[in-house]
């Protein structure tokens, strides 16, 4: 480069200052996206999912634009929703946001928003109880000893009190357990609520799975007869014998009295027949194995 050049190289950058300067002096339009929180009073919730990024069409001196470069990049601008409405309005958006610009030589004059009718609800709390949503699948001869656990065993649920009103219980994430054939106790993540301005505290709980061992036993009961017009007949044997599997920890308190055995006879009875043998009582924790006998002879009496 000649050294000619060099001086105008000086001249040039003061042309270019200049040319700048004016630029930047007068009115310019810019778009920045800026980030929104929908601030409502604490009683109320809103039930619309609002777009909270949002850009804003600013007008203002290019120096003034240029100083604006942090404007929204901290945190977001939090917009305080009127609850005696039902309807936001797109000039209130911009007539709130330029109050928080705070600024005599920019203003915002458009935003990305469409003016839209609003949901707006009574918010409260209620505190209801977990429950297990998944499989428990235990290993050959072994059950659920008692039912499920949880600590803590409720869940506090923050919402709209139409919705509240409708919820008796919380889920738990579904879990599958395979083979169990001891205690579990772990942690496990609450459901993630269907709607956006549903809150839950906690959002996980301990469960508690207690396994216990099945072992067998077996008990002699009487056979009664169904049909109470029917009582002159003699059944042979009167007495069956049952095998069941129970808990260890509830083999000791089975007695025959927990279980009823009966038979049902026809109206028109034939003599010497043989009729099925139908348990029709029992706890439910028992699970019977077998019948002995599962027929018994009826006869007529003389």
């Amino acid at each position: 480069m000649s050294w000619s050049n060099f001086l105008f190289l000086p001249f040039i950058l003061i042309a270019t200052f200049l040319w700048l300067s004016t630029k930047l002096s007068n009115k310019l339009q810019y778009h920045k996206e800026i980030h929104v929180r929908y601030i409502t009073s604490d009683d109320v919730i809103l039930k619309d999912k609002l777009d909270e990024k949002l850009t804003v069409k600013l007008e203002g001196k290019g120096w003034d634009l240029i100083f604006l470069k942090d404007f929204g990049a901290d945190q977001p601008f939090d917009f305080q929703i009127n609850t005696d409405k039902i309807y936001l309005n797109k000039g209130e958006f911009i007539s709130q946001l330029n109050r928080i610009l705070d600024s005599k030589n920019i203003q915002i004059l458009d935003i990305n928003f469409v003016s839209q009718p609003i949901r707006l609800e009574e918010k409260g709390t209620k505190k209801v109880p977990v429950s297990f949503d998944g499989k428990l699948e235990f290993a050959a001869f072994y059950k659920l000893q008692s039912k499920v656990q949880f600590l803590p065993d409720s869940v506090s649920v923050t919402g709209p009190i139409s919705e509240l009103n409708l919820l008796n219980s919380y889920p738990t994430e579904f879990k599958k357990f395979d083979n169990i054939d001891q205690d579990i106790e772990l942690t496990v993540l609450l459901k993630n609520p269907r709607a956006h301005y549903t809150l839950i505290e906690p959002t996980e709980v301990t469960i508690k799975i207690k396994a216990e061992q099945l072992t067998q036993k077996s008990l002699t009961i009487p056979v009664q007869i169904a049909n109470p017009n029917l009582l002159n007949v003699t059944i042979v044997p009167q007495e069956i014998e049952i095998s069941f599997l129970i808990g260890l920890s509830e083999f000791a308190h089975m007695n025959p009295d927990d279980f009823k055995a009966q038979i049902i006879l026809p109206e028109d009875l034939l003599p010497n027949q043989q009729y099925a043998v139908s348990i029709v009582k029992k706890p439910s924790n028992a699970v019977i194995q077998e019948v002995s006998p599962a027929y018994v002879d009826v006869f007529f009496d003389n």
